[in-house]
């Protein structure tokens, strides 16, 4: 199947709602894990200074009202998963 030539708005279009699907199925799965991993994403996206429109419209469409986790380092989440389990 050959594919055919789309413009960038059509394949950012594309992505984005496929994303937005993986999403929220993740969040059907996993609610906190996903809010975590999604709010890290829009993190990581700001920091290396590329914007964060997509990760955020996503973030808002499927956690709608919730404010964008702390991130931890992987330490400081390790320690509060032992704590959680103790």
């Amino acid at each position: 199947m050959s594919q055919q030539e789309i413009s960038v708005e059509h394949a950012i279009a594309q992505l984005t709602h496929l994303i937005l699907a993986l999403a929220q199925s993740e969040a059907a799965n996993n609610h906190d894990h996903a809010l975590a991993r999604i709010g890290a994403a829009v993190l990581a996206c700001r920091q290396q200074g590329v914007g964060d429109y997509y990760p955020l419209q996503i973030f808002q469409t499927v956690f709608p009202g919730k404010n964008l986790p702390i991130v931890l380092s992987e330490e400081e989440l390790a320690a509060k998963q032992a704590q959680a389990k103790s």
